[in-house]
């Protein structure tokens, strides 16, 4: 009984030689996996986007192509004049560690909590490793719930941090709208509408001109390919979220339960269910990848966090029910943190760094290039300049996200121009190669998406030569 109390009592120490053990431990990890890791195209491409473009473009322009805010652009774009080498992974590391030091020496909570997250996958490596402005949500998630029952007192600080939220995806624009329903649902409870309080309506106003500001920045500037859901596609989509715990994905479903009946108890049941269930409407009608299971996921931490001290007046079986889940979900999320940092060490997790090395060895840097798919664009991360003349702005290094234009591959396989070098993305290694005429396969570069304990899809590219 008294260590399933510890397990989830309250621990006030800070600093002490285990967590401080711990936290060397992470720093160490993951600024090893990050000197090996290899950047694909979706790091990549806000890191030269920061470094080419200027602040007016990156703020008023760059979003109607991109489809996202610019707060991490523009945390790039100030890191790549500190560190024009290497910024891209410094800034990943630094977000994760400052998260990591939070969670290990200023949370209160359990050293066995403080370990499962801090190790856990998304904090442990696709977030500090596959760096992307993601690694920004969990101390902005943190901050929130910090600020959450002090909102009324610092309604201008929580404002400026709802702000950074909705700067930095089109997810944390969802939070601010599930907020706000939070908070017309606590308004219903006390009889009194919060908009009619001043401290509690601030804040939303400070984040409502930002998401304003952002959403009129989004209209995009070109025509988006259209696509379609189908309702099979939608609940395949869900089956997969059913795996962000562990692989079973039955038992997602009844942490999800046990975690809204824990919310439930300690008051935050609407904190918790609305943005998730916006995220997951978001996930199902609009866009969905692999990797936006984290937001889901760091959200539900942070619940969890605020909500453990609710557990010790629960029964015993009640209490061992909760450990034995926390520590399944624990120990598969180190086992998925520990395959991945291991493939990452092992293996390529994008083609283009061997390409550009060829391609330096060899001294094709001055020769003309185009390429084909966003994809190739990863090549750009080792030069300078454009390798690409078929790009949207070739004087630039970025691209847009105008695929039935930029970047674009010919349907008939005829090359405008005569450009020496062709990069193709081919996300299907086992297919053949596209024949393009009066081009020949020079070489075909392998790298591996690494999601998990698993693959999640080849991620080579093909250089062809001029005949």
């Amino acid at each position: 009984m008294m260590n399933l109390d510890r397990f989830f009592k309250e621990d006030r120490r800070g600093v002490t030689p285990l967590t401080a053990a711990l936290g060397l431990l992470y720093a160490f990890l993951t600024f090893y996996c990050s000197r090996s890791h290899e950047p694909w195209f979706d790091e990549v491409y806000p890191w030269i986007t920061a470094q080419s473009a200027s602040w007016s473009y990156l703020i008023f322009e760059h979003p109607h192509w991109d489809a996202h805010p610019v707060l991490w652009h523009s945390i790039l774009k100030i890191g790549s004049f500190l560190f024009p080498e290497n910024g891209l992974p410094l800034l990943g590391l630094l977000f994760a560690w400052i998260f990591a030091a939070i969670i290990l020496y200023f949370s209160n909570l359990p050293i066995y909590f403080r370990f499962g997250f801090v190790f856990s996958y998304f904090f442990f490596y696709q977030y500090p490793i596959v760096v992307r402005g993601y690694v920004l949500y969990p101390i902005l998630f943190w901050l929130i719930f910090n600020l959450w029952e002090k909102r009324e007192n610092k309604p201008y600080y929580y404002g400026v941090i709802l702000s950074l939220t909705a700067s930095v995806t089109i997810h944390g624009i969802i939070l601010i709208v599930a907020l706000l329903g939070v908070e017309f649902i606590q308004g219903l409870k006390r009889g009194n509408l919060f908009f009619k309080e001043r401290n509690r309506s601030i804040p939303y106003l400070i984040a409502g001109f930002t998401c304003a500001f952002w959403m009129m920045n989004l209209i995009p500037h070109y025509s988006p390919v259209p696509t379609s859901l189908s309702l099979e596609e939608g609940i395949h989509r869900l089956y997969w979220i059913c795996t962000i715990f562990t692989p079973i994905k039955w038992l997602t479903i009844v942490i999800f339960i046990g975690s809204s009946y824990l919310m439930f108890k300690r008051g935050i049941l609407s904190l918790f269910l609305l943005p998730i269930t916006l995220w997951i409407l978001f996930f199902f009608f609009i866009y969905y990848s692999p990797w936006h299971e984290g937001i889901l996921f760091s959200w539900w931490a942070m619940c969890v966090m605020k909500s453990l001290t609710i557990i010790q007046n629960w029964n015993l079986i009640q209490k061992k029910i909760v450990v034995f889940l926390f520590c399944i979900i624990f120990l598969i999320q180190i086992k998925w943190s520990a395959v991945a940092f291991w493939n990452d060490i092992l293996y390529p997790y994008s083609a283009g760094k061997e390409l550009a090395k060829e391609i330096k060895q060899n001294g094709w840097e001055k020769d003309s290039f185009i390429g084909f798919s966003e994809h190739a664009s990863a090549v750009n991360y080792y030069f300078n300049k454009n390798l690409f003349q078929n790009s949207w702005k070739p004087e630039n290094r970025y691209y847009s996200l105008n695929k039935s234009v930029d970047l674009a591959r010919p349907l008939d396989g005829i090359i405008q121009g005569t450009p020496r070098f062709i990069i193709a993305n081919e996300i299907d290694e086992g297919i053949s190669p596209i024949q393009y005429k009066g081009y020949i396969l020079l070489k075909r570069y392998k790298g591996s998406l690494f999601w998990k304990d698993t693959v999640t899809f080849p991620n080579g590219l093909d250089l062809y030569i001029r005949e």
